[in-house]
């Protein structure tokens, strides 16, 4: 989500009616939206590029919106099939995309946000996490080896620089990612 002037902008996200079992009830979407405070009302946008869920997003020079961070989505779910049916595999998001508010269109850059380099500690721990999540339970759709470590990290813009702090590795605190990127757009 982003403010830019009296417009507040929402991309892609995650739906759930159960935070106890929510493996049958969730969605995730790429869908986007603005809110234009003049008119309360809403307005569909193109759909963001990808499913994603986990994003932050920053505004440049009042017109742009930097989303990166999070997760892409790969897995389907075939309506009415439970997690052990989904098939495809969810990753972290590397891409850094930019909407342009004006045209309402998005672009994504060409430079990716580098992977978290993981110590053999951290593998060791996601691999062990992995081993015990069922076969039908909606994490198992993850690919770890893809990288999921930029879970809600924190997007700041500061003068001309991009700052993108930490994330966690699958909401375990033991993984969290301390590291702190910074970046510019040309």
């Amino acid at each position: 989500m982003a403010a830019v002037g009296r417009r507040v902008y929402v991309f892609a996200g995650f739906y759930s009616k159960s935070w106890i079992n929510y493996g049958d009830l969730r969605g995730y979407y790429s869908d986007a939206y603005v809110l234009d405070l003049d008119e309360l009302r809403w307005r569909k946008l193109p759909d963001f590029p990808f499913r994603a869920y986990g994003l932050d997003a920053a505004v440049y020079q009042d017109r742009y919106v930097v989303l990166t961070g999070g997760m892409k989505i790969g897995h389907l779910e075939p309506s009415g099939a439970t997690a052990e049916n989904w098939t495809g595999s969810d990753e972290g998001n590397f891409e850094i995309v930019v909407f342009d508010t004006k045209l309402e269109s998005y672009r994504t850059l060409p430079t990716r946000v580098p992977p978290f380099p993981l110590t053999q500690e951290a593998v060791d721990l996601v691999a062990g996490w992995k081993a015990k999540v069922p076969p039908h339970d909606w994490m198992a759709t993850y690919d770890f080896s893809k990288g999921i470590y930029r879970q809600t990290p924190k997007l700041r813009l500061i003068g001309d620089r991009f700052y993108l702090l930490g994330g966690d590795v699958v909401g375990n605190p033991k993984n969290a990612s301390d590291e702190l990127l910074i970046g510019t757009i040309r």
